[in-house]
């Protein structure tokens, strides 16, 4: 199902299928983001994005879901990050 990409300089397993699982599994996003944390994982963002397209989604609507989960897990400082890399990679993405 998941499967590890990388890890982070900090150690926490970086890891793709994310959003396949999240879809497939009607799972709440902040629920699975904090089973996640709890196991020293964190989506690959990029691969959470593209899969949500893929799915339909539109920009707004990941934005904003991102958003939510990740801010009651992760707060606000984070939650920043997230989306200013998640927002960069939008908006180079080709038409």
């Amino acid at each position: 199902m998941i499967r590890q990409v990388g890890v982070t300089p900090e150690g926490v397993r970086v890891v793709a299928n994310t959003f396949k699982m999240f879809d497939a599994y009607g799972l709440p996003l902040d629920i699975m983001l904090d089973l996640m944390k709890d196991n020293n994982m964190i989506p690959d963002w990029i691969d959470f994005c593209n899969e949500a397209m893929i799915s339909g989604w539109k920009n707004k609507t990941i934005i904003d879901r991102v958003k939510d989960a990740v801010e009651t897990v992760y707060g606000t400082d984070f939650t920043k990050e997230v989306l200013s890399r998640l927002k960069l990679y939008i908006e180079h993405m080709p038409v």
